[in-house]
C-alpha cells in the first residue's frame, strides 16, 4: 500500500591505517514500526544492505548498538551480530 515502515541507512567506514582491515560496512540506523516488528521486515532491509556492502567488496559490517536498548540488541543478535569490541563512556562535565 505504499506505507513505509521502516528504513535502513549505512555506509563504508574507512579504518585507521595501521589496522589489517581497511574498511568495514557499517550500518547506522535501521528502523522499523513497533506496529510492524516481527515480521521479517528487519531482516530483509538488513540482507538488503549486506547485499550492497557485498557489491562494495565489504567483508565484515559492524552495528553500535546501545547496551539499554534490549530490543535492538536482540534483534542484531537474530541478524548474526555478536560482541567484538566495548564501548565505554563517562561524564565529565
Amino acid at each position: 500500500d505504499g506505507v513505509i515502515v521502516g528504513f535502513i541507512s549505512g555506509f563504508i567506514k574507512q579504518l585507521y591505517p595501521w589496522f589489517t582491515l581497511k574498511s568495514v560496512g557499517h550500518i547506522a540506523y535501521l528502523m522499523v514500526d513497533p506496529s510492524h516488528r516481527k515480521k521479517g521486515i528487519g531482516i530483509q532491509l538488513e540482507n538488503g544492505a549486506k547485499e550492497w556492502f557485498l557489491e562494495k567488496n565489504v567483508s565484515y559490517l559492524e552495528v553500535y548498538a546501545d547496551s539499554a536498548n534490549f530490543v535492538g540488541t536482540k534483534a542484531w543478535e537474530s541478524y548474526g551480530f555478536t560482541d567484538f569490541k566495548k564501548f565505554l563512556r563517562k561524564k565529565i562535565k
